[in-house]
């Protein structure tokens, strides 16, 4: 049914929405929600800027690609957002630390985006592919870096970093003009179940089904020796971790422990 058709008055017909970057637990939280057999319409995007999911679209039609489920469902919710003067929905949004985002959200769409970075019998290029992404971050060709503001505030209005966020635990809830959002950090995620029982008031513990782990891919030997043999100058580390981004979802120790990951070795 669609949500333009839905009584969204209704508390147990409010959409939900779980819209974040890539790799960071969306699939995670979204299936684990469908298991539940809620009553509500659960959607899960990326994107959500008009421009964006056109630009996808144009990109998908080029390649003789079908429109993904993704992209339909951002297109009703936009109807729904602009047919509704407050619309009402519950959206859940993740944060990673941004270069373990980068790295992993290169290699799920590898195949697809940077087919030159795999050999014709399917195989990782495993230098090439740390060479990439390492040219990605001295570029500042950080995703993280620029969702919250090329997607976020554009598809909603609303900018995170005017609002707290408990760096201590965590997570942070926004409620403004019926949007009722809920901003957790993957590094955290230990505690998701109490935070998804309680913003959602699931009269029952919420239980968190693992989903789409890097780990468990056909890429992760690949994965793991990248990730292993990606190290970055300090200058390079400072500015990502003085940035606004980091400053605002991470603590100072934890942005210092980041430092130490990926830092070449002196």
């Amino acid at each position: 049914m669609s949500l333009l058709n839905r009584n969204i008055q209704m508390s147990n017909e409010i959409p939900i929405v779980i819209y974040q970057m890539g790799k960071v637990g969306s699939q995670t939280i979204w299936k684990s929600l469908q298991g539940m057999n809620l009553h509500n319409p659960i959607y899960h995007i990326h994107v959500l800027n008009s421009k964006n999911i056109d630009k996808s679209i144009e990109i998908l039609k080029s390649k003789g690609s079908p429109i993904t489920l993704q992209l339909q469902q951002a297109q009703e919710l936009i109807a729904y957002l602009e047919k509704c003067e407050y619309p009402e929905m519950k959206i859940v949004t993740v944060v990673r630390e941004p270069l373990a985002q980068l790295l992993s959200s290169l290699f799920q769409r590898m195949k697809v985006h940077t087919p030159q970075l795999t050999d014709s019998d399917g195989s990782w290029k495993v230098d090439e592919i740390a060479e990439h992404t390492y040219n990605l971050v001295r570029a500042k060709k950080i995703n993280a870096f620029h969702w919250f503001k090329r997607e976020f505030k554009e598809g909603l209005g609303i900018d995170v970093y005017e609002y707290p966020f408990d760096r201590l635990q965590g997570y942070s809830r926004i409620s403004k003009n019926g949007l009722d959002i809920l901003i957790l950090r993957l590094e955290s995620s230990e505690n998701w179940e109490h935070y998804l029982t309680e913003f959602f008031n699931f009269p029952v513990p919420f239980k968190i089904l693992n989903q789409n782990r890097s780990e468990e891919k056909t890429y992760k030997t690949a994965y793991h020796q990248v990730k292993s043999s990606l190290k970055f100058p300090h200058e390079i580390l400072e500015e990502i971790y003085s940035s606004p981004y980091c400053q605002h979802f991470y603590t100072e120790e934890m942005n210092e422990g980041f430092i130490d990951r990926w830092k070449l070795a002196e």
